[in-house]
């Protein structure tokens, strides 16, 4: 999976549906969006793709998600009709108000001056260890937003639902967080022990889900996801079956339930 940095500013389009794509995140979990790409023959669907506002006094990263299409012909977003190489980006995080966190654009500097952030072109590639830091503070950033956005719900019953229910999404899904459960655990599933990479060859390696442990009444004001205690590696299978009931299975419950069934 290759990461690539996609560049808004307001100045240039005016993104008229924004806060409308931000509710619709904030209540679905994902909003998608057209975006220009000048990498297009290297992009695929699944690549990363991190938003960064130029342009205003408050630059920096403010949407993090996945590219969702390959790459197509469409109009250009300034308006003349001439085409050019698209993509469709499902955004998990995104905020555009003063107020809200964000990678500034001084701290992406300060992190990785090798990488050319205050970009002319959308849809450039990040590089690889750039790409990690990167992950790693956002995982950072998005954990303080989430604790943030709970402590701040008016309708905690129903809103701390939703909100867990995308959060563990999030987390499972971000690299930095599956890379740090994973480089603890291995690639081994925790109830029934398959190794794909062991049992299929070079087509499993690398491949198992990373599933959420924590309750939703665990998440609180000074809840922060440890990747290595809230998240743990489940084959696919056995990812299915924990979620087999409201209230998910433990892994200890699992394990005896499967224990028990495969010892007849």
């Amino acid at each position: 999976m290759n990461t690539f940095l996609f560049a808004w500013n307001p100045k240039k389009w005016s993104w008229e549906h924004l806060e409308e794509n931000i509710r619709e995140l904030k209540t679905t979990g994902k909003t998608n969006q057209m975006w220009s790409c000048i990498s297009h023959k290297k992009v695929s669907v699944g690549d990363r793709a991190f938003l960064i506002r130029l342009g205003g006094k408050n630059n920096g990263i403010i949407g993090a998600g996945y590219v969702a299409t390959e790459s197509f012909l469409a109009k250009h977003w300034d308006g003349s009709g001439r085409l050019t190489e698209r993509v469709m980006i499902d955004f998990e995080d995104l905020v555009d108000r003063d107020d809200m966190p964000l990678i500034s654009i001084n701290e992406l500097k300060q992190e990785a001056s090798e990488q050319v952030w205050s970009t002319q072109a959308s849809g450039i590639m990040i590089k690889t260890e750039v790409a990690k830091k990167l992950e790693s503070n956002w995982f950072k950033h998005v954990n303080k937003y989430t604790v943030s956005s709970n402590e701040n719900s008016k309708s905690k019953k129903l809103n701390e639902g939703n909100s867990y229910e995308l959060t563990i999404t999030k987390y499972e899904r971000n690299q930095y967080a599956r890379n740090e459960c994973l480089k603890h655990y291995g690639y081994l599933c925790q109830v029934c022990k398959i190794d794909f990479e062991k049992d299929y060859g070079q087509i499993g390696k690398g491949f198992i889900h990373v599933h959420h442990l924590t309750k939703i009444s665990s998440i609180g004001k000074t809840y922060e996801i440890d990747p290595i205690r809230d998240l743990v590696p489940l084959c696919p299978n056995c990812h299915s079956m924990v979620h087999r009931r409201k209230v998910p299975y433990t892994i200890e419950e699992l394990i005896e339930v499967y224990s028990k069934s495969t010892s007849h």
